[in-house]
């Protein structure tokens, strides 16, 4: 089944979180759009950055599977996927690494 047409089968024990496409479209399910719903985003999509798959290279599959929800996106600022020789040996799945605006954190108010 290739990514661009992946369905989840809500009855499985273990849906992924999420498949994110290149383009940052997702088929999401149930947890995700609770995280959603529950006004959290992901910061990999909010920020622009390029799609870059975080695990599966060990198994010959690709999947960004690590994420990083927040309710303070205005505070978000940069989102990379640490893909050295060394994380690929260390685990099957890569870091991510998100710098945030500790002034953005600790506003009141209202976030976007």
């Amino acid at each position: 089944m290739s990514r661009q047409s992946a369905q989840y089968d809500l009855s499985s024990k273990k849906p992924s979180l999420t498949e994110r496409q290149p383009d940052h479209t997702t088929r999401r399910p149930p947890p995700a759009q609770l995280m959603q719903r529950s006004g959290f985003h992901d910061a990999a999509p909010t920020l622009g950055a390029p799609w870059k798959p975080t695990g599966g290279h060990h198994g010959g599959w690709t999947r960004s599977e690590d994420l990083f929800w927040t309710t303070r996106p205005a505070a978000l600022r940069n989102y990379q996927v640490i893909d050295t020789p060394t994380a690929r040996r260390l685990s099957d799945h890569l870091p991510i690494m998100v710098e945030l605006d500790p002034k953005a954190l600790a506003e009141v108010g209202p976030q976007t």
